[in-house]
């Protein structure tokens, strides 16, 4: 789902899963640890009139039975940190990397499916820490925990 930044545009969030040496991944071993990635963007002149941070969580749900849990520590990413990104239309590209332990989540057993979908939230805090209405959520995508 895209960014709602009424009355601001937006992309993403966009996110991957990548394995401990930065590649993408969809199958994990229980004893790796893992990054999941997020980007999105908010276009100009609206970006610039941001202030405060943009707060990131991951969360695991599990398919079938399992686990169902925050992924990592959230992310607090300054509105000022961005990555200028040519247009039409010109942007402010942001990006997240939720850290995630290894034996977090469970692999396939008699107590759990060991296959996850993840649900990532975007959202922002102005300067003075009160919320706002911009959000953006990505639902996905489904990865499979296994013993190595």
């Amino acid at each position: 789902m895209p960014l709602e930044f009424t009355p601001l545009a937006g992309a993403g969030p966009d996110v991957r899963v990548l394995d401990p040496g930065g590649a993408p991944e969809t199958i994990i071993d229980t004893d790796d640890t893992f990054t999941v990635q997020v980007r999105w963007s908010v276009e100009e002149p609206g970006a610039a009139v941001l202030g405060g941070r943009w707060l990131v969580r991951a969360y695991a749900e599990s398919i079938g039975p399992g686990q169902e849990q925050q992924l990592g520590q959230t992310r607090f990413i300054n509105v000022g940190n961005f990555t200028p990104i040519a247009g039409p239309p010109a942007a402010r590209g942001y990006e997240a990397n939720v850290a995630v332990a290894a034996g977090t989540l469970a692999a396939e057993s008699a107590t759990s499916s060991g296959v996850y979908k993840l649900a990532v939230i975007v959202t922002h805090e102005n300067p003075n820490g009160s919320a706002t209405e911009l959000a953006g959520f990505s639902e996905g995508p489904v990865i499979q925990m296994r013993e190595p």
